[in-house]
């Protein structure tokens, strides 16, 4: 028997690859990640700082509705993402989270005859028929039933007075 020849010591040491397994794991990671990616709100994917080809991929996935197409897409969408540091991205988004929030503005001033025509209704607006010219009622009118309509089922009172006052606005 002979014996084995002994590797010389300039000779590279064999490099050890990551197993099938790994590889599937990491890939399955980039799958997830790109999916909420895609979830992501428009306001926060806008913010990140993801390169052009990885955008794009990401608004169209955004936009298509087929479940297989969306399929397809997240998956180019992964290999592009092999190329970005999911981890420095994670940590952009986690720093939004934990970002804190922005001073909310002051409230606006009701505006009193918004709130009269909010609550007398058409009646309140015909009263004004000196003030304003015919069309401009219609357009009043319709903005204060649409505001009632929005305060009787979402409770937004400001966002209802707000509608009125902006279309008294336009006819100042």
């Amino acid at each position: 028997m002979s014996e084995p020849e002994e590797i010389p010591s300039n000779f590279p040491a064999p490099v050890e690859r990551p197993s099938k397994t790994d590889l599937k794991r990491v890939q399955d990671r980039l799958k997830i990640f790109a999916d909420e990616l895609v979830n992501l709100p428009a306001g926060r994917l806008a913010r990140l700082t993801l390169p052009d080809e990885v955008m794009r991929s990401l608004k169209e996935a955004r936009r298509l509705e087929s479940r297989a197409a969306l399929k397809r897409q997240l998956q180019h969408l992964t290999s592009l993402l092999e190329s970005v540091d999911a981890g420095e991205v994670r940590r952009t988004l986690a720093a939004m989270d934990h970002a804190p929030a922005k001073p909310k503005a002051p409230p606006v001033p009701e505006n009193p005859l918004a709130a009269t025509l909010l609550a007398g209704g058409d009646e309140a607006v015909f009263a004004l028929s000196e003030r304003y010219a015919r069309d401009e009622l219609q357009t009043l009118r319709q903005a204060v039933r649409t505001a009632r309509k929005q305060l009787e089922s979402k409770g937004d009172r400001v966002a209802a007075l707000a509608a009125i006052s902006s279309c008294l606005a336009r006819f100042a």
